[in-house]
């Protein structure tokens, strides 16, 4: 999930993909260099299946995704 100044929607989106009957998945997460509290608030989520992954710069969300797909375990 490529995320970018998301803290209005981010943890509905989380708690989301919590809630499916199916629970062998993996949330991989990268911040692509958010301003806002983006980071914080997925960072209260305790839960082995999500990975953070913060980026330092600004890089998009193309790339963000093309990032994730390559560290998926299950893809």
């Amino acid at each position: 999930m490529p995320a970018h100044n998301s803290e209005r929607y981010i943890k509905t989106a989380i708690e989301s993909v919590q809630q499916q009957i199916y629970s062998n998945w993996e949330l991989i997460i990268v911040d692509d260099c958010s301003s806002d509290a983006t980071h914080k608030i997925i960072s209260r989520f305790i839960d082995a299946r999500i990975k953070l992954i913060t980026l330092s710069e600004n890089l998009g969300t193309s790339y963000a995704a093309r990032f994730i797909i390559k560290l998926a375990k299950y893809f």
